[in-house]
């Protein structure tokens, strides 16, 4: 189990973050549960804290044992006393330490209830309070300010408004739009390609978050220009001799800082903090399903394995009023799941 999760393929940046939660709750001689119990009432350990932390601590764990069980090789070649006598005392460490790896079993309290099985951890005391999404701004936005995706186009400088372009008419994650950028599982993104087939708009994405198997690695959106900016895009490309690869002008910290200066500019303050990059994904999303498109299309547009997932954006209900989409199919690299409901779920389909 322990060569398992450490075989996993992570980013190294996740790895380091991994390591480093573990060694603080291990310099403590805590669990991640004993963490979160040691927290008083008032400053209870958010969920959005507590299983990166468990994460974190299990991976940490496996290193560990690993590490143990190469160190228990080299010394069991040694036919000194001292030698045997080391390793010994390091298959000792090895069996405590799996044992606590083996009470870290799963606890993601949605897929356990709907399987119909009890809490892995109950006794773990964890903030309840649901954590903020831009989802819940989308509709007020749109009743506020209907064509916020444009007036947010108008605002944005000069060279980062094909990024914008792109993030409407696509719905795309920001990290795909950066070429070079290190995707995970050996992943390099090499941007977003744009063509013109067929008097037909064609995106090209490399997706993020492909690690095991949770992202499609490269899906294509075939798109019939309808809306304006739809349209917009269409015309940069064809002006382009209709192939046109997507390079930021900037770094993501710069693109985004420019994006929140547009969003007070032109949509207000009131609005700071609750637009960002990644509502353009939500809207996306939510005019897909407002227009009855499948939930396979929706998946495979969104770059998505499961039909499930993309349960955490958009919803119908938060279509832009009169606006209309020109997907006309999306292609995977991957099969989309199916969700089936089990008998126990009191879960409807969204």
């Amino acid at each position: 189990m322990a060569r398992k999760i450490v075989g996993r393929s992570l980013k190294a940046s996740t790895r380091k973050g991994y390591l480093r939660s573990f060694h603080q709750l291990d310099d403590r001689g805590l669990t991640p549960q004993e963490y979160a119990n040691s927290m008083s009432p008032k400053k209870a350990l958010s969920k959005r804290r507590y299983y990166p932390l468990k994460a974190g601590y299990q991976y940490g764990l496996a290193d560990l044992i690993v590490r143990q069980l190469e160190q228990v090789k080299v010394l069991r070649r040694i036919s000194e006393e001292g030698a045997l006598e080391q390793a010994e005392h390091l298959e000792s460490r090895v069996l405590t330490n799996a044992r606590l790896l083996e009470e870290q079993a799963p606890d993601y309290d949605r897929q356990r209830k709907r399987d119909g099985r009890p809490s892995a951890h109950p006794k773990v005391q964890v903030n309840e309070k649901p954590r903020k999404s831009k989802r819940q701004y989308l509709g007020r936005l749109n009743k506020s300010i209907p064509n916020w995706q444009m007036e947010l186009f108008r605002a944005i400088p000069q060279q980062h408004r094909i990024l914008i372009l792109v993030l409407a008419v696509s719905g795309c994650r920001p990290a795909e739009l950066y070429p070079g950028r290190d995707l995970g599982k050996g992943l390099v993104s090499e941007g977003v390609q744009l063509n013109i087939e067929n008097n037909k708009l064609v995106l090209t994405f490399h997706g993020a978050k492909t690690g095991q198997g949770y992202g499609q690695v490269k899906r294509e959106l075939m798109i019939s220009p309808v809306s304006v900016l739809e349209h917009g895009l269409y015309r940069l490309v064809l002006k382009e001799g209709g192939a046109l690869s997507v390079e930021p002008a900037a770094s993501d910290r710069a693109v985004r800082g420019a994006v929140e200066r547009a969003v007070i500019k032109a949509l207000g303050k009131r609005w700071k903090g609750k637009v960002s990059m990644s509502t353009f994904r939500h809207q996306f999303a939510a005019d897909l399903k407002g227009a009855g498109v499948a939930k396979e299309q929706i998946a495979l547009a969104m770059g998505h394995c499961s039909d499930r997932t993309q349960g955490h954006y958009g919803v119908a209900r938060q279509r832009q009023k009169g606006s209309k989409r020109g997907l006309v199919q999306a292609t995977g690299s991957q099969p989309v799941k199916r969700r089936v409901l089990k008998p126990a779920s009191n879960e409807s389909p969204r």
